[in-house]
């Protein structure tokens, strides 16, 4: 299941939009799952707030991280500013 973890609210809420906007074009519904974490240790660990989404939406919408399951803010931004 691919994720993307941040500290930066604009970028994830941004992220998910892309995701949950494109697939409700494609098939009429929302995938991306937004959270905000609230144990400490993995907020230091991971950052405040994380979006996933699993394989076959990944790989239907062509939003895959570069390297790995963990989706970087290079990855994000490419698919939010390019609109891909």
């Amino acid at each position: 299941m691919p994720y993307f973890d941040t500290d930066n609210l604009n970028l994830a809420l941004n992220f998910l939009d892309h995701i949950n906007i494109k697939m409700d074009k494609l098939k009429g519904y929302k995938c991306a799952k937004f959270s905000s974490r609230i144990e400490q240790q993995y907020i230091d660990k991971f950052g405040k707030y994380r979006i996933g989404i699993n394989m076959w939406q990944s790989s239907f919408l062509n939003i895959t991280p570069s390297k790995g399951s963990m989706f970087s803010e290079e990855d994000v931004k490419k698919y939010v500013l390019h609109n891909n």
